[in-house]
């Protein structure tokens, strides 16, 4: 498994695996189903394009994402938000988890960010 900031290739994989996720969980998206089939794909190439969408791959396959945004305030520097993030049913219980959020943890200490914040509902 391999975590990396995901690139405009990796676009169809990554609407297939949010839709996934959001049929699967829909109460863990802000989007529903029909929003998210009826989103821009300029809006997804545009998180990518952010530095903020990453991925976790194993072998040819996405089987996770998440995001990782930075605060820009001066006085919230320090923080980054963390989300969406989900994992593939099939990979759940692998560690794969663990690899996409240790990535991410790497990436915001690089960013200077001293708090990792996740809001879940």
């Amino acid at each position: 498994m391999i975590a990396r900031a995901l690139e405009a290739g990796d676009l169809p994989a990554l609407s297939a695996r949010r839709l996934e996720g959001i049929r699967l969980f829909p109460n863990a998206f802000l989007l529903t189903e029909a929003e998210a089939r009826a989103s821009s794909q300029d809006a997804t190439l545009a998180w990518i394009d952010s530095g903020s969408a990453f991925g976790l791959v194993a072998g040819d396959r996405l089987i996770g994402f998440a995001g990782l945004r930075g605060q820009t305030l001066a006085l919230t520097r320090h923080r980054a938000q963390l989300g969406p993030f989900y994992v593939t049913p099939d990979a759940q219980g692998t560690g794969a988890a663990d690899v996409l959020l240790d990535h991410l943890f790497n990436i915001a200490t690089a960013r200077s960010a001293t708090q990792m914040e996740l809001w879940v509902a």
